[in-house]
């Protein structure tokens, strides 16, 4: 009786495939498909069909066992801050950018942001403020920002204030080589900011809010003579002192402090101007005291006085008049007080003062 040696039956291990070899059945090869390192037994004899090709098995091999090693010698390492991800064909793994997100930033010195600090991102925040001093924020090179990135800048927290203006400036400059570095926003007060994005070649701002405001008192038959456009025409910043008719007002005031890298009160100088006003009487028999608001030469708003009891004028002894402002329009707040028939020169108390208060705010069109 004939014996078989089931030990002698066994597949005959090939090594690495080769394509000029002649391959019989039961014959087991290495072969790395697409970067993905597999075995594959022969089952019909064949020359030059490789085992497998981007994944799919040729007729003349069955695959045994592949390979899921995430990263080896056959991709070659990415870079930092890279993610693995599936390659084009979705038959592999490649490195590349591990998509959009948000990064938020605090900085308390001087910053030039760089295209690595956006390129990537969905929105780059970066807070910021001036309390000591004017504080720059550099925008990168807008030949280097790549992608639909967001970016915004704000004050986290209030400039130094003195007089009712803030002293010094958050101010966001553009790359030297974009617009010779032209400022393009400046804010002063907690939660002022600007949201900004590449637009072909340039920036855009998208949104934006700026503060900048005053409150004082004048006493009797004083006026403050108008602020306009006209004052924004030296560079840097400037402080202009109003002049004043019958009377003395010093000080800043929010028409003297504006940014004139392109001449502008802010961004822009055209804005809605939120103005206050109450009128206080310090004694009795104060029957006098007058006050308005007149923009661009018409009196948007009189406010006569003549309690004698030291109340203050109004139900609620304030008025807000909200009024867009644009170039050439003059805000001329005055305060008067007249005697009993009337007289704008002489009369009246001259202790007694008009307490106003303006303020600022967006671009209105």
């Amino acid at each position: 009786m004939a014996t078989l040696n089931l030990a002698a039956i066994k597949p005959t291990w090939r090594g690495t495939y080769d394509n000029s070899t002649a391959y019989a059945v039961d014959d087991i090869v290495n072969y790395n498909d697409a970067g993905k390192l597999g075995t594959y037994i022969c089952i019909t004899a064949s020359t030059g069909n490789a085992p497998s090709t981007a994944g799919t098995v040729h007729a003349s091999w069955n695959l045994q066992t592949k390979q899921s090693t995430v990263w080896d010698g056959n991709l070659a390492m990415g870079t930092a801050g890279q993610a693995l991800k599936i390659d084009s064909t979705a038959t592999g793994f490649t490195f590349g950018s591990a998509g959009e997100n948000n990064s938020i930033v605090a900085k308390t010195a001087d910053y030039t942001i760089t295209a690595g600090d956006v390129n990537g991102n969905a929105e780059y925040i970066l807070g910021t403020s001036a309390n000591a001093e004017n504080r720059v924020i550099t925008l990168p090179s807008l030949a280097a920002v790549t992608g639909n990135v967001i970016i915004t800048i704000f004050c986290n927290a209030d400039t130094t204030v003195t007089s009712g203006v803030g002293q010094h400036e958050v101010r966001v400059n553009q790359d030297a080589g974009d617009n010779s570095g032209a400022e393009i926003w400046s804010g002063t007060v907690k939660s002022d900011f600007v949201r900004l994005c590449k637009v072909g070649a340039a920036w855009q701002v998208i949104d934006h809010k700026e503060s900048y405001w005053e409150k004082r008192y004048m006493n009797s038959n004083q006026t403050i003579d108008g602020y306009n456009h006209e004052h924004l025409t030296a560079g840097g910043w400037v402080v202009y002192q109003n002049s004043t008719g019958n009377g003395n007002i010093d000080g800043n005031s929010w028409g003297n402090c504006w940014n004139t890298s392109n001449n502008e009160f802010i961004c822009p100088f055209d804005c809605w101007a939120d103005m206050n006003m109450a009128i206080f009487p310090t004694e009795a028999n104060d029957h006098g005291l007058t006050c308005s608001w007149r923009v661009n030469g018409d009196t948007v708003y009189y406010q006569h006085h003549n309690q004698d009891d030291n109340r203050i004028c109004g139900p609620d002894g304030t008025v807000r008049i909200v009024q867009t402002c644009s170039s050439g329009w003059d805000i001329e707040p005055w305060s008067k007080n007249m005697d009993d028939n009337g007289s704008p020169t002489y009369g009246g108390y001259s202790g007694a003062t008009t307490q106003l208060y303006i303020r600022a705010w967006r671009r209105y069109s």
